[in-house]
């Protein structure tokens, strides 16, 4: 969303977004490589994000997989962060007015609360949606 929202306010990527990429990329490469998330990879774990738990990065180890493997591993990868960032684009877009409140309210409160956040989402139309202890998405005002 980061990357998102720098395209479509400023007009092109600065490096304010970063991390944002690095997070959606590891659970990206852990959707496909892990979980079996993506139908061109199938249902197979390919122990990719495999972290060692003193060193805190993934092992080095030699993958068990070839060359053409690798490659649609990645376009698989590739092809979920493009989707995401498609729709964050979207939303932004289409909830722009909300967005552009909620940044109004940053700059002139410097922090919002989640009474605040929501405040701002309803009176723009925006959705207001937060995820339940079990982890499924519930809509509505708080």
């Amino acid at each position: 969303g980061g990357r998102a929202a720098e395209d479509l306010v400023f007009g092109e990527p600065t490096t304010g977004a970063e991390n944002d990429l690095k997070q959606a990329t590891s659970l990206a490469r852990r959707m496909v490589g892990e979980w079996g998330m993506s139908d061109a990879m199938g249902l197979v774990s390919y122990g990719v994000g495999e972290t060692h738990p003193f060193l805190g990065r993934e092992l080095a180890t030699p993958r068990e997989y070839g060359e053409a493997t690798a490659a649609e591993f990645d376009r698989a990868v590739r092809q979920l962060v493009d989707q995401a960032y498609g729709r964050a684009y979207h939303l932004l877009t289409t909830f722009r007015p909300a967005l552009d409140a909620l940044a109004t309210e940053l700059l002139a409160r410097e922090t919002v609360d989640a009474r605040q956040l929501d405040a701002v989402l309803v009176a723009h139309g925006a959705p207001v949606v937060r995820s339940s202890p079990n982890g499924v998405a519930v809509s509505g005002a708080a």
